[in-house]
């Protein structure tokens, strides 16, 4: 009687487990491809929303920007404005600067800077060009601090937005 190890023959074995090692390998592959593709799929959509997230964040720097820059602008305008009617009102007299002073040159009597009373100090008026030339330069110093301001504002808003270690 014959035994079954002579009715198969080592090399068929040796084929048949060749064959299932290549169908196990073939089935392991075609997996980790559905996965890579799985996982590709959503680092594209979480690129895609960390994109359109900073594109947000982009356009809403911007909108602020552009409504700090108006109101800047429109502050500007105004302060300018006001600037122009206290020049007319300086030139046409009808408003007038004055310093207080220690001596006054009308006093040259040898009274004190103060009338008889002597609670009213002495005031000297300035000219209209003196008094113009001096609002000017408040007025381009109040301009530079508000102008550094807005800057800093801005500033400020753009760390506020990209500061991730605050949220």
């Amino acid at each position: 009687m014959k035994k079954l190890s002579d009715y198969l023959d080592p090399t068929l074995w040796c084929l048949t487990l060749l064959a299932l090692a290549l169908v196990w390998q073939l089935v392991v592959n075609r997996q980790l491809r559905a996965e890579n593709k799985t996982a590709a799929s959503e680092a594209a959509s979480a690129y895609k929303k960390l994109a359109d997230e900073s594109q947000e964040k982009q356009r809403l720097m911007q909108e602020e920007a552009v409504t700090l820059a108006d109101q800047f602008r429109k502050e500007r305008e105004h302060d300018q404005i006001n600037h122009m009617r206290l020049v007319n009102a300086l030139r046409t007299g009808a408003v007038r600067l004055s310093v207080p002073v220690r001596h006054c040159a009308a006093a040259a009597t040898g009274t004190d800077s103060t009338t008889a009373g002597g609670d009213i100090p002495a005031r000297a008026e300035l000219t209209a060009e003196a008094a113009t030339s001096l609002t000017t330069i408040a007025i381009d110093g109040d301009n530079a601090i508000k102008e550094l301001n807005t800057c800093i504002a801005a500033y400020n808003q753009v760390r506020e937005r990209m500061n991730v270690q605050t949220r």
